[in-house]
This record gives structure tokens, C-alpha cells and sequence, in this order.
């Protein structure tokens, strides 16, 4: 029978990378060390280090994982080509216009 073994590098990863975020949360950036956030996790600065090569490369990860949920929450809907929903969501004096902006404006 084989062993199901969760993915444990990418678990503590996790755990790094939401304790880091906590932490910068609560004292900025500046302040939190590697050593701050190895404490917080009662884990070895070099455990830490095995992970990640530095704080910057902590604070990328976690600006790569802020990127992805934007992408996420801000995806088009599939199918929908960028203009249509562009288009939708502008006032209907400026959408039913003439053909010019700059009339819309002037009142």
C-alpha cells in the first residue's frame, strides 16, 4: 500500500511565507529579519534559509503570490474579449456619444 505523503517543502514554504507576511504586517518590512521570522516559527535560522535564500527572496515570493490571487479575482470571464466588458462599464453619455469625447465633458 503506498504511503500519501503531503508535499512537507511546500507546506513549510507556506508557513514561512504566512508568518513572514504577519509578521511585516505588524512591524513593516524594515524590522522583521530572517532570524524575527525563524523565531516566530520556532524553526532554525538555516531550516529557513534551506527554503528561501534571503529576505528578499521571501518578500518576492509573496508579492508573486499577491499577484496571482489579483489575476485571479480580476480575470475576464472566458470568452469575453477586453473591449466588451471596457465598454460596459462606461457612463451612457460617453458611450451613446456622437463619436466624441470631449462633447460628453463639456457641459
Amino acid at each position: 500500500m503506498p504511503i500519501i505523503r503531503t508535499d512537507a517543502k511546500a507546506d513549510t514554504k507556506s508557513r514561512i511565507l504566512d508568518t513572514a507576511l504577519a509578521l511585516f504586517n505588524e512591524r513593516g518590512t524594515a524590522n522583521v529579519t530572517t532570524n524575527h521570522i525563524s523565531e516566530a516559527l520556532n524553526m532554525s535560522p538555516g531550516n529557513l534559509y534551506y527554503h528561501f535564500r534571503n529576505k528578499a527572496a521571501i518578500v518576492r515570493e509573496i508579492f508573486v503570490r499577491i499577484m496571482q490571487a489579483w489575476a485571479e479575482n480580476y480575470a475576464l470571464p472566458e470568452g469575453t474579449p477586453p473591449t466588451s466588458r471596457l465598454w460596459s462599464r462606461w457612463p451612457p453619455a460617453i458611450s451613446q456619444s456622437s463619436g466624441s469625447t470631449a462633447s460628453s465633458f463639456a457641459t
